[in-house]
């Protein structure tokens, strides 16, 4: 390392000590008050039926994929849509399918779900988890196990939703 490295790293290294040292003192002394975190306020629980709602009208898009989004050229249909910004909007869509599962879960609060809405969030939580490049992939796959292999448990053979909650749950 040249001597002029090692100058330059010392200056830094003085520079942030001090900074640091100063901080502390500040906080020391009791001047300012210290804030404490506050607990979170549970959110208002949405109706049940809202999100189950909400599920079904997202399910297809997120079907569709991203492909089907693209807009060449302004159109009646809307304005131009590139195809990065069809991916865009489908992950958000995938992302809000599963976050709504889970809402509708949690909104039902311990009461027995529409089967539509258990095959939904366990499909919105499949594809999640595709599609989540975090360590959260696992989670995802287990909440779509659970509410698919629910799903398939409590519908009947004729049930609309049966052969898309079986491929996925695989």
């Amino acid at each position: 390392m040249s001597s002029m490295s090692r100058s330059l790293t010392r200056v830094v290294l003085a520079v942030v000590l001090a900074f640091g040292a100063a901080s502390l003192a500040v906080a020391q002394e009791g001047d300012a008050p210290v804030k404490t975190a506050e607990p979170l306020a549970k959110k208002p629980t949405a109706d049940p039926a809202d999100l189950l709602q909400r599920l079904i009208e997202l399910y297809p898009r997120v079907l569709r994929g991203p492909a089907a989004r693209v807009v060449s050229g302004a159109s009646s249909a809307g304005p131009e849509i590139t195809a990065s910004q069809a991916q865009v909007e489908w992950d958000r869509d995938v992302a809000a399918l599963a976050k709504t599962g889970d809402d509708y879960l949690d909104a039902l609060a311990g009461a027995a779900p529409d089967a539509r809405g258990l095959v939904l969030r366990g499909i919105g939580h499949a594809i999640y988890a595709t599609r989540d490049s975090s360590t959260q992939a696992r989670v995802h796959y287990e909440a779509a196990a659970d509410s698919l292999q629910r799903f398939l448990d409590a519908s009947d053979e004729t049930s609309e939703y049966r052969a898309d909650a079986a491929r996925w749950l695989g």
